[in-house]
Formats: C-alpha cells, structure tokens, sequence
C-alpha cells in the first residue's frame, strides 16, 4: 500500500493515515516517538513546516497558539484490522490511497477532502467512507484543525463476511450517524479495546452489513434464527467467561459458521458474543470485588488482560470505576448492617 504523504499546508485536504501500529505525538522541544523503523517513513519523508516551508520532521512539528499539538494515536491491531485517532491544525495529507476500507468518524472541527473527482466536508458525528485502491487527499476545513478515528479493515475480510458476494460500493463518501452508519460508527467509540478473534468477526460482520446497507442495496436477513446455534454459544461462553474463546471453537459448539453466529447472536440476544462473554466477566469482577478481592485479583479472577482493562468495561457496565463502586456498595453495606437490629 502508499502511505499518505503529509504537507503542512493548511488548504490541502485531509483525512486518513496509514495504516502502520506507530504512535506519533507531536510535543514541545524533543519529541517522544514510538515507532516501527520504517512505519512512518512516508509521512516524515513530505512533512513541511507552514511558516516557511524548510522540511521538518515528525517530531518538530510547530503548536499554532490555542491548538491542540498534532497527533496521530493507534490503537491494538489485530486480524488486519487497525484503527486510529488523529488531531491535525499544521498539517494535511497530500493524495494517497489504502489497500483497505478505511471508515472514519469526525470527532473535533470540519474535515475536508478530494474524493472521486468531488471536493467533499466531513463534519462532527459523520461517518466518512473510502472504499480500497481510491485516492483521496484531505486537511482540515478551517483554521482551528480537526479530529477525527478511522477504522481500516481489509476487503478479503468483508467480503468472506458477505459469503463470497461482490464488495458493496457506498457511491456517497460522506454518511448521516443513521442506523447502519451507527453501528459502523459504534466500532471507534473505544480503538483501546483489543481485538480477538471472535470480536474482528463483529467487526467485520457490522462493516460489511452497514456497507450493504449505506449501499442501497437491500440486506438479506433470513426468516427465521438459528435459535438452537446461538444458544448453545451463548451457554459456553457465560460456562467459559473466563477463558478466550476462538471463533473457530465456538463454531464447532454451534455447528454453524462464525458469521453466521455474530449476526443471529446479535438478532436473537441484542448483544454480540464478545460483548455477552465482557459482561460474564464484569458480573464475575464484580462479585469478586464484592466479596473483599482487591482490584487486581479481581480482574485476573474475572479473566480480564489487565486491571486498566477490568476498568473500562466496568464503567462501560455500571457507569462507575471498580474502585468507586466497591467505596460505594461498601458504604451502603456498612449503613445496612449498622441500622439493622439483631434478631
């Protein structure tokens, strides 16, 4: 794949970065850099400064007074799926184009960009949509910068989510948060989360369906859910919360494929297996916090990677930190026990 050359005018486009698990952070004085040896070449490499146009690298990139610092944050990968976060005011890339789809959300300012001949804006809570092998440029619509997160996801895994049909075409780039642009969008409310197997096969179930969908072309959903499949995986997921389950184990238990098993999950539970076997495992953290476990046996009892992991999908569940949560039911259990008479 090309990856996008980077200019610092201000009246160039811009939109989607390249796909690479670097992190680049534009900082005062020295830069921090983490990065592959060769992840970001392409975009050091064009990098210009806007006051007088003398390359600069990465890492000198200059704060316009009362703007956020330009930055480009990726989140775990996995499965040939990537996903970022980018905040650009100095900066724009130049045309390029990606071997994936890249689906992006605006997040922060007005961005604008060359698409299929047309000149297109993307603005806060839009889903953008750019379809392999099509150049694009992109920078930000007004002076104050713009922000936004991408999805990047290869066509073969779109395309063996639609059983071998023909990739969807989604002619306008630029979509309304509707309910299959939503569910997209849904995708980069959190790019810390890691990706599993089962959970890159939602993924791309929800890419290739809001894709078919944003298309125009009519989904097809058959009459009836294969009930018996979808709880039987269901059952051995709430039996082994606990323990990563692959998509190909949970195809065995329910004698069907895994797609298959991510759409009538979904359909017959308002949930996504991944996101059932997350709550097992907060109900589990939870009754082991409750229990007097500190935080971190908790999320290694749980199953949870890592107690900042426990965190963010407790809050996502009950709204509350872990710890805020154990001050507050042991406060109300403490008030119990006190206003309670013997027997």
């Amino acid at each position: 794949m090309i990856t996008p050359a980077l200019s610092t005018t201000s009246t160039r486009p811009a939109v989607s970065a390249p796909r690479t698990t670097a992190a680049v952070q534009a900082a005062p004085g020295a830069a921090t850099r983490h990065r592959h040896p060769s992840a970001m070449d392409g975009i050091e490499s064009s990098l210009t400064d806007t006051a007088d146009r003398k390359d600069i690298d990465v890492g000198g990139l200059k704060r316009v007074r009362g703007q956020r610092w330009d930055s480009i944050r990726f989140g775990p990968s996995a499965y040939g799926i990537e996903r970022l976060e980018v905040y650009l005011s100095t900066c724009a890339f130049e045309p390029h184009r990606h071997d994936t789809y890249a689906i992006g959300m605006t997040t922060a300012g007005i961005q604008t960009f060359h698409y299929r001949g047309s000149r297109h804006t993307c603005l806060p809570g839009q889903l953008h949509v750019l379809h392999p092998d099509v150049a694009h440029d992109g920078a930000a619509g007004t002076d104050t910068g713009f922000g936004y997160r991408m999805l990047y996801i290869p066509p073969e895994l779109v395309r063996e989510a639609l059983s071998g049909r023909a990739l969807p075409f989604v002619d306008d780039p630029i979509q309304p948060l509707g309910p299959a642009a939503g569910r997209v969008a849904s995708l980069l409310s959190d790019i810390d989360e890691p990706i599993n197997e089962v959970s890159s096969t939602e993924i791309a179930v929800a890419v290739a369906d809001g894709l078919v969908s944003m298309s125009g072309c009519p989904e097809r959903r058959p009459a009836a859910i294969n009930v018996r499949a979808v709880e039987l995986a269901r059952d051995y997921l709430a039996a082994h919360a606990r323990e990563q389950t692959s998509a190909s184990v949970l195809e065995r238990i329910a004698g069907t494929d895994r797609f298959t098993i991510a759409r009538h999950f979904r359909w017959a539970f308002g949930t996504s297996p991944d996101r059932y076997r997350t709550s097992r495992r907060v109900a589990l953290a939870r009754a082991a916090i409750e229990s007097g476990q500190s935080l971190a046996e908790a999320a290694s009892e749980a199953g949870f990677a890592d107690q900042s992991h426990m965190t963010r999908q407790f809050k996502r569940t009950y709204g509350l930190t872990p710890g805020r949560w154990r001050a507050i039911t042991g406060n109300s259990s403490r008030t119990t026990g006190a206003s309670t008479p013997r027997q």
